[in-house]
């Protein structure tokens, strides 16, 4: 019974010295960042969210980039992808409030191109396989 006291009174002191509130509103990406498979090697990421909200953007863990909605309530961000899986990051802050999405991007190798160019050459199994990634 005092075990269970203690952490009722441990979880309460949490919950209320909490300084920063989790929203599920700030930002809305409107980009498929779900598991979406590209070509190319750069992707815009874009949505909509409460103006002066700061965003920053995170691919594979790398630095983040960084920036306000302005009045319009529109976001717009390009960025750089690799070869294989990109997983995304995007945390939305406002005052104490913050958001965090996350995603998954996909760049297949162009591995049509590099054919039709003279660069590569690969059986009909590879090519399979790589679109399949």
């Amino acid at each position: 019974m005092r075990k269970l006291v203690v952490f009722s009174l441990i979880t309460l002191f949490m919950l209320f010295s909490t300084t920063v509130g989790y929203a599920a509103n700030l930002i809305n990406v409107k980009s498929d960042i779900d598991n979406v498979k590209t070509f190319d090697d750069k992707y815009i990421i874009s949505g909509t969210g409460v103006p002066g909200t700061f965003i920053a953007i995170s691919i594979n863990k790398g630095k983040p980039v960084g920036l306000y909605i302005g009045a319009s309530g529109l976001f717009a961000k390009e960025v750089l992808l690799s070869e294989g899986n990109n997983y995304v990051i995007i945390v939305a802050r406002k005052g104490d409030a913050y958001q965090i999405v996350k995603g998954k991007i996909i760049m297949l190798k162009n591995i049509l191109k590099d054919i039709i160019d003279g660069n590569e050459t690969i059986d009909l199994e590879d090519l399979i396989n790589s679109l399949l990634k």
